[in-house]
């Protein structure tokens, strides 16, 4: 009866194919996409208020600092505008966005919501572990508001992102508690 017992778990035991356990995230079988693994593929940060060049006439020269990082591995590209030297490394086109339900106006109504458009776009790329710095109007926003700024990555064909082939993608800026 013991031997028949032996017989049988050594027979099971044979069947069983042993396998590594795969990796519930697909992506740390070749490494992460990411720089700093800590932090989002792009991100935006604050850098500080101060004085800056307008880009509208009807802006204020009161601006904060922003800094758009490309914390992956890939080029990214991002629809921007030339500006004067006091106003950052680059114009972003960017489109601001309610976080709440009341529709909050910027605090000066003569100030462009955004420069979605009328700007002229190039395209401006951000290496891997690069950044861009660029400002805005402290008038052209409230906290209730946060900003939303397209770009594609290198990979990708702008032809293709234009004419929804490809995903859009974009990275957001609240501008809570600034």
């Amino acid at each position: 009866m013991c031997k028949k017992i032996v017989r049988t778990i050594f027979v099971m035991l044979s069947l069983v194919v042993l396998t590594p356990a795969q990796p519930s995230d697909p992506i740390s079988r070749k490494g992460s996409v990411k720089i700093d693994t800590a932090k989002p593929s792009v991100f935006i940060s604050f850098v500080e208020r101060r004085k800056r060049e307008p880009i509208e006439a009807s802006e204020s020269n009161e601006g904060i600092w922003l800094r758009i990082v490309n914390n992956s591995k890939w080029t990214i590209w991002l629809p921007s505008f030339g500006v004067p030297k006091g106003a950052g490394d680059i114009g972003v086109h960017y489109v601001l966005e309610s976080l709440s339900s009341s529709s909050a106006k910027p605090k000066d109504s003569n100030c462009p919501p955004s420069y979605d458009l009328p700007h002229p776009a190039s395209f401006k790329p951000i290496k891997p572990g690069k950044s861009a710095l660029f400002s805005l109007p402290s008038n052209g926003f409230t906290e209730s508001q946060r900003m939303r700024i397209f770009f594609f990555y290198d990979w990708e064909s702008l032809t293709d992102v234009i004419s929804n082939k490809e995903p859009r993608h974009y990275v957001y800026f609240s501008f809570l508690g600034i």
